[in-house]
């Protein structure tokens, strides 16, 4: 027999492997697919024109749904109520709270960069771009939201937590959840079959530029240590999923909404990813401590997955 939590971890290797490395060899024959639709299909023209990095994330996140439920079952997860998704009578009121939570942390890095004359309001878009934005922004909030908690909390967060303390499990988790969200807008002109991975190292290119990777990284790893807190105090995904929404849409509207003052520190006050500078950090750690302080602690002395435990002193 293997070691305790290693089918975990080689079911998580094999996720990441599968998502990135599959995703990037199928993004070339979807691009070159898309390409000689569209010259049949109206429709797809817009697709067509789509630079080619989404097209990787794009494949990503479908191989990422595709797998969940394999990784969940391989990870020793053997019940959606073991992911987090149960009593759904909690849904609508800790997802509202988990929404208030996301969405106003974020507002408040927003509006003291607006006062401090960081960033400038921009509402000069025509009109019919305004439904299109909080469609688009909605939708991936929600989807976003449930996909990524179910993968990196649901999965990964109770998987090493069946093997590791929860605070080992809760930095792991988020430091993984972090290298994933800090790729930068990186892409290529010409696609060959091997571009996709060719395009993975040039969206890594943050880990070697200081002013990105701090506090940019630290912002990200906090942010997952958040989601995951918020999952283990309560036992369920349902605060997690509406942070993480409430993230989501300000992320996707931020820099539609507003727009940088000329002369301003990017490092400090961050970009239009909202979070990547050092303001964010000074928010999102306080945020960090009333969640763990404050949110309903569940089953204080069970884990996620709901296995029973003794009560780890790192929990409080």
């Amino acid at each position: 027999m293997g070691a305790p939590g290693s089918s975990s971890v080689r079911s998580i290797l094999l996720y990441f492997v599968a998502i990135f490395i599959g995703g990037s060899l199928i993004a070339p024959q979807l691009h070159g697919l898309v390409q000689w639709l569209s010259g049949f299909l109206g429709f797809l023209e817009d697709i067509a024109d789509d630079p080619f990095r989404r097209y990787v994330t794009r494949c990503w996140m479908v191989i990422a749904i595709a797998l969940l439920w394999w990784f969940l079952k391989s990870s020793g997860i053997k019940s959606w109520k073991e992911a987090g998704v149960a009593d759904r009578s909690r849904l609508r009121g800790e997802l509202a709270l988990g929404f208030l939570i996301g969405f106003g942390s974020l507002a408040i890095i927003a509006l003291i960069a607006w006062a401090a004359g960081a960033r400038t309001w921009h509402f000069d878009h025509e009109a019919s771009r305004y439904a299109k934005h909080f469609i688009n922004a909605s939708l991936a909030a929600v989807i976003v939201g449930f996909i990524e908690e179910l993968a990196f909390r649901g999965g990964l967060y109770s998987s090493l937590r069946k093997a590791t303390p929860i605070w080992a499990a809760t930095l792991l988790s988020s430091a993984v959840y972090a290298i994933v969200h800090f790729f930068e807008r990186a892409d290529i002109t010409e696609v060959h079959w091997y571009s996709g991975l060719a395009l993975i190292p040039r969206m890594l290119k943050g880990f070697v530029d200081l002013e990105m990777l701090v506090p940019g990284f630290f912002n990200l790893t906090i942010a997952g240590a958040i989601l995951a807190i918020a999952f283990q105090k309560t036992g369920r995904l349902w605060v997690s999923m509406g942070i993480h929404a409430g993230w989501i849409f300000w992320l996707k509207s931020y820099g539609f909404f507003t727009l940088p003052a000329e002369g301003t520190s990017e490092w400090l006050w961050g970009t239009r990813k909202l979070i990547d500078g050092w303001l964010a950090l000074g928010i999102l750690a306080p945020s960090l401590w009333v969640v763990h302080r404050y949110l309903g602690k569940g089953d204080a002395t069970q884990n996620a997955t709901g296995e029973d435990h003794p009560e780890d002193p790192a929990d409080h």
